[in-house]
């Protein structure tokens, strides 16, 4: 039979008290050095460390917590200093005890971190819609059509769908920059061109090079932008306005999701039907 060594010995009959210990609080090195030093006697940080199997560049932090949490103290001569144990019928329920006060001081710091957010988090966005904010609204004009669209991509959290056609609302400096910005965070985004919207690769090439997704139909009915499948942007189009005349410039804004749903089911179907933009242009 393998002879085994004393401290494997001294392991083996320690291994449930650490065990215990660490359900307690302690870490595994704090717990390995209170029952070395309870069997140990006064000693050494290096003996402790040798015997409780510490790594000795942490074992002076190990003994100084230990003393901190009232199992041990500190002595000896001027040269090398002694650890000595707590006995544990008086250092384990004084343990306890600063244990209970801690939990109960987290606990009031968490009621009160929880009272303070709940005054501070906005409301829900259900909420916000069931009061007087419109579930369709009419937004006129290239410049408020542009802020509206700019609204919806920047609160894309997880999917935006676009449907790119003539004409363009956004300056060509601000192509491509919020939906960049929503491929940052994680968003998938899909854009869906016309024949002419795409004919200058600059409109489609750079989102292609972020990651984005880009393919092109003929057969696109309207112009639109789906976020999360919960708000959509839908552009229309006054025929007897004239081609430059911002005034003929009209979207609608839906945030009712039964109202978003079959655009969604529209781009789906036309998605797969679109063809992919090469990537040279």
């Amino acid at each position: 039979m393998t002879r085994r060594t004393e401290g494997e010995r001294l392991d083996d009959a320690g291994a449930q008290l650490v065990e215990s210990l660490s359900e307690l609080g302690l870490t595994p090195n704090q717990s390995r050095a209170y029952v070395a030093l309870l069997e140990r006697g006064a000693a050494t940080a290096t003996e402790i460390a040798l015997r409780a199997r510490v790594p000795r560049p942490k074992i002076y932090d190990v003994l100084q917590s230990l003393e901190r949490f009232g199992l041990c103290a500190s002595g000896g001569g001027d040269r090398v200093a002694r650890w000595e144990a707590v006995a544990p019928e008086a250092a384990i329920p004084d343990w306890i005890r600063r244990r209970e006060q801690e939990r109960r001081g987290q606990a009031e710091r968490d009621q009160a971190l929880a009272t303070e957010l709940v005054r501070s988090l906005p409301r829900p966005a259900e909420e916000v819609l069931a009061g007087d904010a419109p579930l369709i609204e009419a937004v006129i004009g290239r410049k408020r059509i542009a802020e509206a669209y700019e609204a919806v991509v920047t609160a894309a959290r997880r999917r935006l769908d676009v449907v790119q056609a003539q004409p363009m609302v956004q300056s060509p400096k601000r192509w491509n920059l919020l939906e960049k910005d929503a491929l940052a965070r994680g968003v998938e985004v899909r854009v869906l061109y016309t024949p002419e919207a795409a004919i200058d690769p600059a409109r489609y090439l750079p989102l292609a090079e972020a990651g984005g997704q880009n393919r092109t139909s003929n057969k696109l009915a309207l112009k639109l932008a789906i976020r999360d499948g919960e708000e959509a942007l839908v552009a229309l189009r006054d025929p007897s306005f004239a081609e430059r005349d911002d005034a003929g410039l009209t979207s609608i804004r839906i945030v009712q999701p039964d109202l978003v749903s079959p655009l969604q089911t529209l781009f789906r179907r036309e998605w797969r039907r679109a063809r992919p933009l090469p990537e040279g242009g």
